[in-house]
């Protein structure tokens, strides 16, 4: 399995087709890396798992986090 991770840096709450697949995790850790211009914004994820024949699971909640 794996995890596809999408991602949206904006000020406000997104829209489901605001987001952007950035990775598809096979580990437990992932690095998201931002252009410095989006230092202070706030990046908004969610998530899904995809099994081995390709089926997507249903998206994670919005969560959300600043730049650094």
């Amino acid at each position: 399995m794996v995890c596809e991770i999408l991602c949206y840096v904006g000020p406000n709450h997104p829209t489901d087709q605001d987001f952007k697949t950035v990775s598809l995790a096979t580990r437990m850790t992932e690095t998201v890396n931002f252009d410095s211009t989006d230092s202070g914004k706030m990046a908004w994820y969610q998530f899904r798992w995809i099994n081995s024949r390709g089926e997507k699971g249903p998206f994670s909640p919005i969560y959300n986090a600043l730049v650094r």
